[in-house]
């Protein structure tokens, strides 16, 4: 589980650079940051359902998870909208 909880503290940063870089970086056919951001988002998603649901998590542990899930509704928010549309149960 620790090493499940790294990777969604790692790949959440990523969200958020991501985020930042859209619209700013030539982008290649087949390698579109928005598309790579949203299959991210929805794999973090599915790894803090398995946090929620399998761990047992400190208080230490229950405040990192709070903070990782308001960062990638941050990144979320900051993606492009016809990106923002393919991601499950995103809003904008």
């Amino acid at each position: 589980m620790v090493n499940l909880v790294h990777g969604v503290f790692s790949f959440v940063q990523e969200v958020a650079l991501n985020t930042r870089l859209y619209g700013h970086v030539v982008e290649h056919p087949g390698y579109e940051l928005g598309t790579y951001t949203k299959t991210l988002v929805e794999r973090i998603d599915e790894a803090l359902g398995t946090i929620r649901r399998d761990g047992r998590l400190t208080e230490a542990g229950e405040a990192l998870i709070h903070q990782v899930e308001l960062a990638l509704d941050e990144g979320r928010r900051h993606l492009p909208k016809p990106v923002l549309s393919l991601v499950v149960g995103a809003t904008a």
